[in-house]
């Protein structure tokens, strides 16, 4: 059975992302930063399993990875979804929410790519999958922060397809 990592999946459109997964046939590793208890109700629904680490930390996205293919196998999807909302008006966005913001959502996809593309690679395959929003193209108002973590992964994606398409 092959496995699915989805990162921010303890609620929305994660948690939607793993029971599809988990009707397609895939063993779920639902990746969850701070709501073990949604996390867990989640993967006990899909019959995945629940894993905590902050996408925006490196070494907990490496670990976390090291973890799920320890535990559950090869990771042959993920999907790039951990993320926030939270409208503020750009005079009130600190440096804090602004690095966060970019931390979390950008980051995130960024350390899932690291720590997998060399396993998929070395394994012949695998797809990761980026979850931006309609507002990277439109913009929104009080979410300037928001809008360009999105914009970027919609960037960092079309990089990343370039770069790895051909070897994965």
């Amino acid at each position: 059975m092959s496995v699915a990592l989805v990162t921010g999946a303890s609620s929305g459109i994660g948690a939607a992302t793993a029971d599809r997964l988990a009707r397609a046939g895939y063993r779920v590793a639902v990746n969850y930063g701070t709501n073990a208890a949604a996390a867990d109700r989640v993967a006990a629904a899909c019959g995945g399993r629940a894993f905590r680490a902050d996408v925006a930390h490196p070494d907990a996205v490496a670990a976390m990875v090291e973890a799920i293919e320890i535990d559950l196998g090869p990771i042959e999807v993920a999907v790039c979804n951990a993320g926030f909302y939270e409208e503020r008006p750009l005079a009130e966005v600190d440096d804090a929410l602004w690095e966060r913001t970019l931390r979390v959502h950008l980051g995130g996809c960024f350390h899932v790519a690291r720590a997998l593309v060399p396993r998929m690679r070395a394994r012949g395959g695998g797809s990761i999958v980026t979850v931006a929003s309609e507002l990277a193209l439109v913009g929104g108002t009080e979410v300037s922060h928001y809008v360009a973590a999105k914009a970027a992964i919609l960037g960092f994606t079309r990089a990343l397809a370039r770069e790895v398409a051909p070897t994965i």
